[in-house]
């Protein structure tokens, strides 16, 4: 029964079988073999007896796999066998994988590291430890790995390795362990002996000099420099004289390497070098601190710091240079001014008690500065406490306290009193008391009285009353009383101790009124005259006293009174007062005496013009001189006292300024309020200009700020004041005062300086509140806000925005300067560009190795060619080639010689000190020889067998073999070879024999007083080793002369003895210097001296008598200087006067006459000898006067100084106007600099590297709107095509467009080229008509423009059809192309579309090599640009994509010539596009399983045999039904097949895109935080590739076995789509398809700015996949093999001739024409690749068509035949009802759709 049942199932089954074979005939071979796998499992499953199986062999008549077939009866194989030809174990003929076996000569063996069990199918793994076995213990062992040695059937690990119990391997221990328990540094148990390592904690370490390399046991010693190394060069300590700097030993700072023999120690700098390349001072490479590096390497003290004992010390804040002191100032900082002391005070001190200090109400502040004190303070301190208050009763810190002590007038902060009121005086305890004597306190009213006060005429008084009395009054009982009448002194009443003046005796009677003073009443008895009268002649004497009389004096005459009064001025002598008392006239004044008067000599045409002096008036009343010259008057000056007229006699003497001419006579004043005026019609005078401050538009009243004083002049009101009315009314107030009772009080709060209201410099006037707000740090003065500057602090530029300037950076809102020659930085540590001969290394600035820069220049200069490194000059080495020496130059060392430049140097020959040329062509000979260049021992010297010269003797003048061998002698009578000395000689060791002295007969030296005796002969005697002349004898000459005088003993010549003899000069008898005669016997300066007799010791003797010439006299005589000492000069009187502090010498008469400068330089000043720096702004430089750039004064030798150094600010480093910039050049004065902003013109033209275009657009472009008057004006600049004057080749059109306030923004070009030119560089020159821009009215600043177009190339006709044609050809074979990939698509041949899309693509990238193509390639070309998707990036040109800040890349030579997109964004477009395609698919597919299953798969009906079903309805069954099977394959193959498949597809547009990013990155030097994000995301998707790539290779890992499984094919099938997958070659070989795309977009864009790589890369590319495709032909088709051939020599050859292409470019090979037939040929290339592209695509795809849907012939016949509804029945069984799914009861012929349904 059960059998029964089961055949009738599988009966049913193989019918469904059926049905499902007809059903799947449309689906692909890998989804039928799936589902028949599927349904035989289950059968499998159901037949569940062996006994069925062997029957159904038996009816099948085929045995089982591990069986074999013997007549008609199956056997079993050897156990060890999976087939096999018999049951031994040598009949196998496959094995088992799974029993690990492998077939060897017919025998299934285990696999090595396998043992066979118990005659076990399934062969056991050994232990882990073994290599083969034959058990599985570890003691079963029969061979080891190479790790490990066989020991008693053990495999025990190898000396360096130990046992991982873990995986049970031998592993290899740390290269620097012999011995260790983990492959860990520190896990060692022992260290190999001669690796030298010492084992330390368990680690194997290198000892102290020794470095451990990686992968070497032995450690490595160190370089001799280091103490402790991880790499030979790379210290990690250092020795004790050394120190650690970038992993090298270096000297120590301020030291300096040297080589001491065989070593190199470290010796100190010289004290002002920081560090330096010898111990010199002149070897410094850096400076101390304050030290500045000159460029002959020297060290000078930087500006405000002098130098003291070798060391730069501070000057004084305010100091900007100084000397010897820090206070000694020479010039001072900005806003402070040099005192006389050499002391600079800001501009707010003074200068008193030597000491920068502030007037009263100010103090000075801890920065120097004087300011307010606080209000009624006369001093203060910077706490603001009041040390002296202006009201001196006021006492306190703040001067707002009284003071205490009464009486008091003044008193100091502590409230002593100082100063008590009138008639006060303080005692001891500081209180106000009333002074003794002349003062008395009264005790009623405690006020202190003047004794005068209180008693009459009181002098001196106390408390009983007056002690003594004023003039003329006497003290009786403390009063004063009146002394009598005319008295001056008494004592008492009755007499008179001194009369007044005119009175005398005791009684003070009257003296005669012309005496003054008398002894009687007489007039003769006069003692004292009055004023105005003088003495008689006649005199008496009476004693001791004389009487006279008194007359008046000279133009006087007595009064009644007697007293003497003034004549007139007229009078000469008068008895009167008036003019009509005159006695005599003055002839002087032209007056004649006429009845008691002096009138004018009028006979004489003399008048009277108003005062004492007749003039002649026939030149005119204004005349005081006139003169007949001639026959005609003539006036020589005019008459300027009482008249008013100026001295003007070529005017006619007018009137004063200020004066008008009332008549001929008189000038009167004009008016007060006139300056000048004149007299009107009505003969009244009226202003033509006015006086001092008033307004002649306003009739000469005050001008506004001032007023009219009761003195009627205009004074000024106060600075407050607008205008007013007196000193102390205003009536209208200056900005920010306000008005408040008639005076203008500060409207200001704080921050302000009151006394004119106006903000402090940093704060603004905040409107609002009045109040003074900060302004901004970089504002060093602002308005109305913080941000508006008015004035930018240093180093800011460009107000009110005031940003940092070029070559400064911001930090804590302060611009500072770029350090390290930086252009532009980030910081003073990072660099983001440098100068154009400097590059950027690690954001440094530094020049290249060879090449140096001077201290704060940025240009780099060569090195010399002696320097492998140099640094500051191209001769300071610091590094030599080869084996030269002196770092600083690298020359050849002492002792070699120069034979090449290139070379190292020779060594000379040892006779040479220096040779060059040749080793014996001596320069410079070596120690004791001469004569370059043969260098010959010299005389005296001999040459011994080491080639050294060695002194002769001193005896011999010449010498050889040894130095006593004499040849010749230095004594010409001593006889060689002894050479000894004669009498006369001595013998000195270094000299040889040397002549006596003349006085000696022997000796032992050659001085006289080195006598061994002496010649009697010449009457010498010896005295103590000298020889004298005897008694009786002197000397003269050579000789002693006997005396001829008679004296006792005649003296030789002896200095001192008082004798002047004729070889002295003088002789004062004594042995001092500095008398005048020095001991010598020699005349001295400042001393004249002169012989008188010497009668001590005869009279015919002399002895010389000096006396000292006056002060700072060099020579004189008896009566004068003559000569005074340098440094003064000789006045008229003969004194020595000094000579001014600039002269050496100087000439007189004045100090300033120099002959000679005290500096040894005259600068050629106004003055001579005047000092560089007595000249604002210039100092001394050497021989010459030179200006200081950078102090703020212009001199003639500069074109400007804005008071700093730094450059681009306007003036440069060098006081040169910088371009664009405009700065003042008034002399001696700080230049004011301003940025023009001047308008630059710019050129572009578009598309410049196509030369097949005729037409060139350009546009010229200008930075600010200009005024072009006209249109017409154009045509005036000269526009031209360089070298070309031929206007028949060219025409140039201009087009200016203006803005909407008609103003030129820029100029359209078109060039249109009638003919081919082989170079084209347009030019415009704007010099002949200059254009000015709107804003500023600045000129143009570009004169002219240029620009290379390349060349042009006109075409053919021939050309021209030919690309047409081939275009034509290429777009019909793309649109059949494009249709096929389409219909594939639809049929579900997918790898055709992608296929198709590739070898567009690859073709579409090709126009991005870097060449020149001929015009038939790019147009051909041109039509497969579509396969870069590019269309899409318009569609994602949105805002914020378009913001992002991409516009520092556009100028990049790939971004500009192939017109890329750059921003990273847009290029993925292409790349989303192609992803979202398949995503949609997906979702499509998702929603017609969600139809199907859950809404339509109700509506099925049932089917049996029997039953009927309309044709229309079943063939709606049937679409339901594909749709389902297209929608279920797609959503099960997504997620590997297709996303794989996407991905491989995409790769070209991907990496373009990653590329293109790297691309700018590599070109872009400032790259911004986008630019950064760009690069890392590109990378990012560069490396997630790479980890692809990494997973798709465990696809090269699998078994032969499981390539054919469901799951491989699955994820690897898309990789592996077409080949022969079999072969791991071949799958490597697909396998590296995906990388070979990556190199090739790299190449192409990474090295598009050098085309021989990029060209060479993509050749070899090409090249290795071409011969890969044929010699080893991994394809299964061999149709996909030929046109994988045929693309791939194709584009072989297609870059071949590109290679071609880049010769033409680079050399000319040929001619262009030439080029564009060769560009036929490559067009045919191109045509072949896509022709046969074509054919085999149309094959396969009819073919697959073919194969594929044959059903639809089927299901056209079933509608024709209906009849054959057995067959219809048979086909409709696909479709079950599942309407009643809940109690459904299949019957007979009915099975669930859902057992079906592939889910």
């Amino acid at each position: 029964m059960e059998i029964q049942i089961a055949i009738q199932i599988n009966v049913n089954f193989q019918n469904i079988i059926i049905v499902q074979i007809n059903y799947f005939k449309a689906m692909n071979h890998l989804a039928l073999i799936f589902i028949v796998f599927i349904l035989n499992l289950c059968m499998a499953q159901i037949d569940n007896t062996t006994t069925y199986k062997r029957n159904l062999q038996e009816i099948q008549t085929q045995c089982q796999l591990n069986q074999f077939l013997l007549g008609n009866n199956c056997y079993d194989c050897h156990y060890s066998c999976q087939q096999c030809v018999g049951n031994q174990f040598d009949n196998c003929s496959s094995c088992n994988v799974v029993t690990k076996r492998i077939l060897i000569d017919n025998q299934c063996l285990c696999l090595a590291s396998y043992y066979e069990q118990d005659q076990q199918a399934i062969c056991q793994q050994c232990n882990k430890s073994c290599l083969t076995c034959q058990g599985g213990s570890e003691n079963d062992c029969l061979s080891c790995n190479s790790n490990s040695i066989l020991t008693e059937n053990r495999c025990l690990c190898k000396q360096g390795y130990f046992y991982n119990q873990y995986n049970m391997e031998c592993q290899q221990c740390n290269f620097t362990c012999e011995y260790c328990f983990n492959s860990s540094f520190d896990t060692c148990i022992k260290c190999m002996q001669e690796s030298l390592r010492q084992l330390e904690n368990m680690q194997c370490k290198c000892p102290l000099g020794y470095y451990s390399q990686v992968g070497v046991e032995k450690c490595q010693r160190c370089n001799e420099i280091c103490n402790s190394c991880d790499s030979y060069n790379s210290c990690t300590s250092c020795k004790e004289d050394k120190v650690l700097v970038m992993n090298t030993c270096v000297c120590q700072t301020g030291y300096v390497q040297v080589q001491n023999g065989k070593i190199n120690i470290c010796q100190k700098c010289h004290a002002q070098c920081q560090s330096c390349f010898g111990i010199l001072a002149y070897q410094c490479s850096s400076c101390m601190p304050n030290w500045t590096l000159q460029i002959n390497n020297t060290c000078y003290c930087d500006d405000g710091y002098f130098l003291f004992n070798n060391d730069c010390l501070v000057c004084d804040a305010n100091c900007l240079t100084c000397s010897y002191s820090s206070t000694n100032c020479l010039s001072c900082v900005f806003g402070y001014i040099l005192q006389t002391n050499n002391k600079c005070c800001h501009f707010t001190n003074i200068l008193l008690d030597n000491s920068c200090q502030c007037a009263d109400e100010f103090y000075l502040d801890s920065n120097g500065i004087c300011q307010n004190c606080p209000q009624n303070c006369l001093k203060c301190d910077e706490n603001f406490d009041c040390q002296e208050c202006v009201d001196k009763l006021q006492t306190g810190s703040q001067c707002n306290q009284s003071c205490l002590p009464v009486n008091c007038e003044e008193c100091n902060q502590i409230g002593i009193c100082t100063k008590c009121f009138p008639n006060y005086q303080t005692n001891l305890l500081g209180d106000c008391i009333c002074q003794s004597q002349e003062f008395f306190l009264d005790l009623s009213n405690t006020i202190c009285t003047k004794c005068s006060m209180q008693i009459d005429k009181c002098n001196l008084c106390d408390i009983t009353g007056c002690l003594s009395c004023e003039n003329g009054y006497f003290q009786q009982n403390g009063y004063c009383m009146n002394c009598m009448d005319n008295c001056k002194s008494c004592q008492t009443l009755i007499v008179c101790d001194i009369c007044n003046d005119g009175y005398f005796g005791t009684s003070c009677d009257q003296c005669h009124e012309s005496c003054k003073n008398c002894l009687g009443f007489l007039n003769i008895e006069c003692r004292e005259c009055k004023e105005n009268t003088i003495q008689n002649n006649i005199q008496i004497s009476l004693g001791s006293i004389s009487i006279f009389s008194c007359e008046c004096d000279y133009l006087f005459y007595h009064d009644s009174n007697f007293n003497c009064q003034p004549c007139n001025t007229k009078c000469n002598q008068c008895d009167g007062g008036s003019s009509l008392d005159c006695l005599d006239c003055f002839l002087s004044q032209k007056r004649v005496f006429l009845a008691k008067s002096c009138i004018c000599d009028t006979a004489n045409n003399f008048m009277d013009l108003g005062d004492d002096q007749c003039y002649e008036i026939s030149c005119g009343y204004g005349c005081s001189d006139c003169q007949l010259v001639g026959i005609v008057y003539e006036c020589q000056t005019c008459h300027v006292g009482q008249t008013y007229r100026e001295d003007n006699p070529q005017q006619n003497c007018p009137c004063l300024s200020g004066y008008y001419e009332v008549n001929k006579k008189q000038c009167d004043q004009c008016p007060y309020q006139c300056g000048t005026c004149s007299l009107n019609v009505f003969n009244q005078p009226y202003c033509t200009t006015c006086s001092e401050n008033r307004d002649l538009n306003d009739d000469c009243n005050c001008n506004i700020g001032y007023y009219q004083s009761s003195g009627q002049t205009c004074l000024k009101c106060s600075e407050k004041c607008l205008s007013c009315t007196s000193t102390g009314i205003c009536i209208q107030c200056q900005q920010n005062f306000i008005l408040n009772n008639g005076r203008c009080v500060c409207a200001l709060k704080n921050f302000a300086n009151k006394s004119i209201c106006i903000c402090s410099q940093g704060y603004y006037n905040h409107l609002e509140t009045q109040k003074c707000l900060p302004c901004h740090p970089k504002c060093k003065q602002c308005e109305l806000t913080s941000i508006n500057c008015v004035i930018c602090s240093d180093n800011h530029y460009n107000p009110p925005e005031c940003k940092c300037a070029s070559g400064l950076y911001e930090q804590d809102t302060m611009c500072l300067p770029c350090k390290n020659n930086c252009h532009l930085c980030k910081s003073d540590s990072i660099c983001l560009d440098c100068s154009n001969t400097m590059i950027l290394i690690k954001n440094q600035c530094e020049c290249s190795s060879g090449y140096f820069n001077y201290p704060g220049n940025p240009i780099c200069n060569s090195c010399s060619q002696n320097c492998s490194e140099c640094k500051y000059h191209q001769d300071n080495c610091i590094k030599c080639k080869y084996n030269r020496v002196q770092p600083q130059l690298c020359i050849c060392p002492q002792g070699t010689y120069e034979v090449d430049i290139t070379q190292p140097c020779s060594i000379c020959n040892t006779r040479c000190s220096s040779c060059e040329f040749d080793s014996n062509n001596c320069l410079k000979c070596s120690l004791n020889r001469i004569n370059p260049p043969t260098c010959k021992c010299k005389i005296g010297y001999f040459e011994n067998q080491e080639q050294e010269c060695r002194k002769c003797n001193s005896k011999c003048t010449q010498c050889e073999t040894s130095s006593d061998n004499c040849l010749n002698c230095k004594l010409n009578s001593a006889v060689p070879p002894n050479c000894d000395c004669l009498d006369g000689y001595f013998y000195d060791i270094e000299n040889g024999c040397v002549k006596c002295h003349d006085k000696c007969l022997t000796c032992n030296g050659s001085d006289e007083y080195h006598c061994l005796s002496c010649d009697n002969l010449r009457f010498l005697q010896l005295q103590n080793t000298e020889c004298q002349c005897q008694s009786n004898y002197y000397q003269k000459e050579d000789y002693c002369q006997i005396c001829s005088i008679d004296v006792e003993v005649c003296q030789p010549l002896i200095c001192g003895n008082g004798i002047k003899q004729r070889q002295e000069e003088c002789d004062d008898g004594n042995f001092d210097n500095r008398d005048g005669c020095s001991r010598d016997c020699k005349l001295e300066t400042d001393y004249f001296c002169q012989l008188i007799p010497n009668l001590l010791i005869h009279n015919s003797t002399s002895i010389s008598k000096c006396t000292k010439c006056s002060e700072q006299c060099k020579h004189c005589n008896s009566n004068r200087c003559l000569q005074c000492h340098s440094g003064y000069f000789m006045t008229k009187s003969f004194e020595c006067n000094k000579c001014d502090k600039h002269c050496k010498e100087c000439s007189g008469p004045f100090q300033r006459d120099c002959l000679s400068c005290i500096k040894g330089i005259d600068y050629d000043l106004s003055q001579k000898c005047a000092f560089c720096e007595e000249t604002l702004g210039l100092y001394t430089n050497g021989l010459h006067c030179a200006s200081l750039c950078g102090d703020g004064i212009i001199k003639t030798d500069e074109k400007c100084d804005d008071g700093n150094n730094l450059n681009y600010d306007g003036c440069s480093n060098l006081c040169q106007i910088e371009q664009d910039w405009s700065c003042s050049q008034s002399n001696n004065s700080q230049s004011v600099c301003q940025k023009l902003n001047l308008s630059i013109a710019s050129l572009q033209f578009q598309r410049v590297k196509d030369f097949y275009q005729s037409q060139r657009i350009g546009l010229i472009q200008f930075s600010k709107p200009m005024i072009l008057l006209n249109s017409s004006l154009i045509g005036q600049w000269k526009q031209q095509i360089v070298n070309h004057t031929d206007h028949e080749d060219f025409e140039i059109q201009s087009t200016p467009n203006y803005n909407q306030n008609g103003h030129l923004e820029s100029i359209s070009i078109l060039l249109t080229l009638h003919k081919s030119i082989d170079y084209i560089q347009y030019h415009i020159n704007f010099s002949t008509y200059i254009i000015h821009d709107a804003i500023d009215n600045y000129p143009l600043k570009s004169s002219s423009l240029q620009t290379d177009l390349l060349k042009y190339k006109q075409l053919s006709t021939q050309t021209l059809t030919t690309t047409q044609a081939s275009r034509q050809f290429g777009s019909t074979v793309l649109f059949i192309l494009g249709g096929i990939a389409a219909l594939g698509l639809l049929m579900g041949s997918l790898e055709f579309y992608w296929n198709v899309l590739d070898n567009l693509q690859i073709l579409s990238y090709i126009t991005y090599i870097n060449v020149n193509f001929p015009y038939m390639h790019n147009q051909f070309l041109d039509i497969f640009q579509f396969a870069r998707f590019e269309f899409t990036n318009d569609y994602f040109k949105i805002d914020i994509i378009n913001g992002l800040d991409y516009q520092q890349n556009k100028d990049y030579p790939l971004i500009v010539q192939r017109e890329i997109e750059y921003n990273l964004v847009i290029n993925f477009s292409s790349i989303l596009v192609l992803w979202a395609t398949p995503l949609i698919l997906l979702l499509i597919s998702k929603f017609n399983l969600f139809i199907i299953h859950r809404l339509l798969i109700t509506r099925f009906r049932v089917i049996n045999k029997n039953q009927k079903v309309n044709s229309l309805k079943f063939l709606g069954y049937k679409v339901i039904s594909f749709i389902h099977f297209i929608s279920l394959k797609y959503c099960s193959s997504f997620q590997y097949t297709i996303i794989l498949r996407i991905y491989l597809s995409s790769l070209y547009d991907l990496n373009f895109s990653i590329f293109t990013s790297a691309y700018c990155w590599l070109w872009n030097q400032t790259p911004t935080l986008v630019d950064q994000i760009s690069f890392i995301i590109a990378m990012t998707l560069l490396l997630f590739q790479f980890v692809i790539l990494f997973k798709l290779s465990d696809s090269l890992k699998v078994s032969s076995y499981q390539i054919n499984s469901f799951s491989y094919e699955k994820s690897f099938g898309s990789l592996y789509e077409g080949i022969k997958s079999n072969k791991q070659i071949n799958r490597q070989i697909q396998f590296i398809q995906p990388l070979r795309k990556i190199i090739f977009m790299g190449a192409l864009l990474l090295f598009f700015d050098s085309a021989i790589y990029q060209i060479s890369l993509l050749i070899s590319i090409q090249i290795m996949s071409s011969f890969i495709l044929i010699f080893l032909n991994p394809y299964l088709n061999i149709l996909e093999t030929i046109k994988g051939i045929t693309q791939d020599v194709g584009l072989s050859l297609s870059l071949s001739l590109i290679l071609f292409y880049f010769a033409q470019d680079q050399f000319q090979i040929t001619d262009q024409d030439t080029i564009e037939k060769l560009s036929y040929i490559h067009v045919g290339i191109y045509t072949i690749m896509l022709s046969t592209s074509l054919i085999i695509d149309l094959y396969q795809q009819f073919k697959i068509i073919t194969n594929k849907y044959k059903y639809i012939r089927q299901i056209t016949q079933m509608c024709q035949k209906k009849q054959l509804e057995q067959n219809q029945e048979s086909n409709r069984n696909l479709f079950i009802d599942l309407s009643q799914q809940n109690d459904i009861k299949l019957t007979n012929n009915q099975i669930c759709f859902a057992d079906l349904r592939i889910s």
